[in-house]
């Protein structure tokens, strides 16, 4: 499993299959919440949207439903691993925290 570095200790620590999915995981080393930074998070979510409705409506237009499912969430999972990979990480507090 691929790890990430942690911004808190510094150790590479944070799991990035749950980074994939936008969640929070601690830390293995230091246990302290991670997450990705709110203004990167905002965007993506918005580039994210326009990206995949633009292609939804595309791909429905000339493909069938089945192809056009799976070159979807092919899309959307490409999408996720880019974003858990490269997305800049913070520490978080809070869970409501942004």
């Amino acid at each position: 499993m691929k790890t990430r570095k942690c911004p808190n200790c510094g150790n590479n620590a944070v799991p990035s299959v749950k980074l994939f999915f936008m969640l929070r995981p601690r830390c293995l080393s230091c246990k302290s919440k991670i997450g990705f930074h709110w203004v990167f998070a905002g965007f993506f979510c918005c580039l994210e949207a326009v990206i995949l409705g633009f292609l939804g409506l595309y791909l429905l237009g000339n493909f069938s439903i089945v192809v056009s499912s799976l070159i979807w969430l092919l899309t959307l999972a490409l999408l996720s691993i880019v974003a858990g990979v490269a997305g800049p990480l913070e520490t978080k507090q809070k869970w409501w925290e942004p």
